[in-house]
């Protein structure tokens, strides 16, 4: 603090983003400007005071340097960046925290999206259009994240759950036997008891 005049008045508090640890200042030259990026509280009273603020990393007392995209800070203090986990980017430098992805979509799996974009539809989804991904029907499956269209259960007349993930999903239809490794075949017991 300091205070400029002779009297009754109270100390003035140096301005937040500022620090003064002189005892007895007669003028508001002592605050001193913290690093850069850096923010403190009002009448602060030594370097350390100066922290970085969400969306800015560093050390106390020290330049803050602002989070890159597909990174986010959400706590004033030291410390780094943190990348954005899985499902959630982040568009803009200096970032406090991640947007969600649109639903039926994620991003990859060791997250740090950097926009919209890096949000790929889930397993057992296909993009439909620019933003939206559905579900796959049944006889369909998809197992990878991406834009890429559903796949073909392995073999004919297999049918599958909607928003299959699995080509092991795949089931043979009513009347034929098998499984997915093999295929389906038609079920000649049952073909030879509705004959009969």
């Amino acid at each position: 603090t300091y205070k400029t005049t002779i009297g009754d008045d109270s100390c003035h508090a140096c301005d937040p983003g500022s620090y003064s640890s002189e005892l007895g200042a007669t003028s508001a030259a002592i605050c001193l400007s913290c690093p850069r990026n850096a923010v403190s509280p009002s009448a602060s009273t030594t370097l350390q005071d100066c922290m970085c603020p969400m969306g800015y990393e560093g050390a106390s007392g020290a330049d803050c340097t602002e989070c890159v995209t597909g990174t986010y800070k959400d706590a004033v203090g030291d410390g780094g960046c943190s990348i954005c986990p899985t499902g959630k980017y982040s568009d803009t430098p200096g970032a406090s925290n991640c947007s969600n992805c649109p639903v039926h979509t994620s991003t990859s799996p060791s997250g740090g999206g950097k926009s919209i974009s890096d949000c790929l539809c889930i397993p057992g989804y296909e993009q439909t259009n620019a933003s939206t991904c559905t579900a796959c029907s049944s006889g369909i499956y998809s197992s990878e994240v991406g834009m890429a269209p559903c796949s073909p259960c392995p073999a004919a007349n297999m049918i599958s759950p909607t928003a299959c993930t699995r080509p092991q999903d795949c089931s043979c239809a009513s009347g034929y036997t098998g499984n997915y490794i093999f295929g389906c075949h038609l079920n000649t017991a049952t073909t030879t008891m509705i004959t009969t």
